[in-house]
């Protein structure tokens, strides 16, 4: 169970809150920053939650909202429906 709770914190913190920057991210992002920037794809993978260089985008606030939303509406139907999906045979 405390396995699972400092996961559900780091999903927690890295999603709904401030993303923590501790792995290589998945873009380069040119020098000159004039008019549009636009990241160019290094070929890495942001391993754990969301790239933290998502907070520079244009579209940041829209992505992270409707990542957000759908990720509240996910994690609400699983714990509505828990008790169906986790009822056995035995309990009859």
């Amino acid at each position: 169970m405390g396995a699972f709770s400092i996961f559900t914190g780091f999903i927690y913190n890295d999603i709904f809150s401030k993303s923590l920057h501790i792995f290589t991210n998945g873009f380069d992002w040119p020098e000159d920053r004039e008019g549009s920037v636009s990241g160019i794809p290094n070929g890495h993978v942001y391993p754990f939650g969301i790239d933290p260089y998502w907070n520079g985008a244009d579209n940041a606030l829209i992505f992270t909202n409707s990542l957000k939303m759908k990720m509240s509406i996910i994690i609400g139907i699983v714990h509505v429906s828990w008790p169906l999906l986790s009822r056995t045979s035995a309990d009859d």
